[in-house]
């Protein structure tokens, strides 16, 4: 229209606003093995440029032989190489913009270990072994493969480190391999050890009297079951050589090829013969 006054466009600038830090990926749980390679990795979204600091248990973690530090677009990453015990700890991601610091926070716990490996206490059924490592540390017990689950045979317990099975009236099927395996977040260790439980002498079949004709020869048998092998007792050998005086006395074994095999039995012979005067 005439005489009408048009303004001039004008641009509008809009400030972006920056973004405060966040993660969209924080660290997860993971088991972690002696001397083995650590990846701590976190995926940090906002405004850039950011600023990154990585923390174990407050102190300054630097690129080293141990440490590696890498960031990829927004995936930060600490590598810790050849993980022991003195990189167990609390460990920091600090993000940082022109805005607002952010930081996740992980623990690497320290797998178990064992300080003392399983020993037979005082040559009884009892077995105690030491365990180190980062809570909650759960101890399973097994034999020949087979978790031991009867609490009415045996005692099991786990108090300040120390494992502990306790095997009340042994029997002979209780020998085996016993395995004690600790485990937590970080991994698992075992150790083992064998038991050998051995069964007494019992007569089943006891001597008999028999009447010797002079000049001929006597054999006294006995059977015996029990845990192979068995030795004389030489008072015994000794008392009978008092006792028939100019006798001949020998000892013998000899396989009971009557018995069960699964139950071992051997015959105790005596063979005696007089001697010349």
């Amino acid at each position: 229209m005439l005489g009408s006054t048009f303004a001039e466009p004008q641009t509008l600038l809009v400030a972006k606003r920056a973004v405060s830090p966040y993660f969209s990926k924080e660290f997860q749980s993971m088991e972690v093995l002696k001397d083995s390679d650590v990846v701590l990795e976190c995926e940090v979204l906002g405004t850039p440029p950011f600023e990154v600091f990585w923390v174990k248990d407050d102190k300054p973690v630097r690129s080293s032989k141990k440490h590696r530090i890498s960031i990829e677009k927004s995936l930060i990453s600490l590598h810790v190489f050849r993980f022991d015990a003195s990189d167990v700890g609390e460990y920091q991601c600090r993000v940082t913009n022109d805005t607002h610091t952010y930081m996740s926070i992980f623990f690497l716990p320290e797998p178990p270990q064992f300080v003392k490996r399983i020993e037979n206490i005082r040559q009884s059924t009892t077995f105690e072994c030491q365990v180190i490592g980062t809570p909650e540390i759960h101890i399973t017990w097994y034999l020949d493969g087979n978790e031991v689950t009867d609490h009415a045979k045996y005692g099991i317990s786990f108090i300040d480190g120390l494992a502990t099975l306790k095997l009340t009236q042994a029997r002979v099927s209780d020998s085996g391999i016993y395995v004690c395996e600790a485990h937590n977040d970080a991994g698992s260790e075992s150790c083992s050890i064998d038991l050998k439980v051995k069964e007494p002498p019992t007569f089943v079949r006891e001597l008999r009297p028999t009447e010797v004709v002079k000049g001929l020869e006597a054999i006294l048998e006995c059977e015996v079951t029990g845990t192979p092998p068995f030795e004389e007792d030489t008072l015994v050998r000794q008392r009978m050589n008092l006792a028939w005086r100019n006798v001949l006395v020998c000892f013998l074994y000899k396989v009971c090829t009557r018995c069960d095999p699964s139950s071992p039995s051997l015959m105790n012979t005596w063979k005696v013969s007089t001697l010349s005067m």
